[in-house]
């Protein structure tokens, strides 16, 4: 699927806008469930409103990284890190954060210390 430019210059606004920011956070557990049952179109406005707005592909990403690990969330939650260049290093040091804590919670459910 494609966006039009038109929808692109909308996703810009709306991940620039502070109130529909704000708007998209209270509402996002009532359709994180439907992200698997929407991944094409979901995942992709997602991806394309992180690419604008720091913050909101950061709450995001905090949000996918946090789900009982399912491998959709994370990919997803990877494709905000890459989505802008100018993002990628503050997004990447993030994740490596997540995969050092879990990789920690393995060890210590197996009984190793690190």
């Amino acid at each position: 699927m494609i966006f039009t430019s038109e929808f692109i210059e909308t996703l810009r606004y709306i991940a620039k806008d502070k109130s529909i920011f704000e708007n998209i956070k209270q509402i996002y557990d009532a359709f994180e469930p439907n992200i698997n049952k929407y991944l094409s179109i979901l995942s992709k406005i997602l991806i394309n409103a992180s690419k604008y707005n720091y913050e909101l592909g950061d709450w995001l990403m905090q949000r996918l990284l946090n789900i009982e690990h399912d491998q959709i969330y994370v990919k997803l939650a990877v494709e905000i890190l890459k989505s802008n260049p100018e993002y990628v290093d503050k997004r990447i040091n993030k994740y490596s954060s997540f995969l050092f804590k879990e990789i920690k919670n393995c060890y210590k459910k197996i009984g190793l210390k690190i």
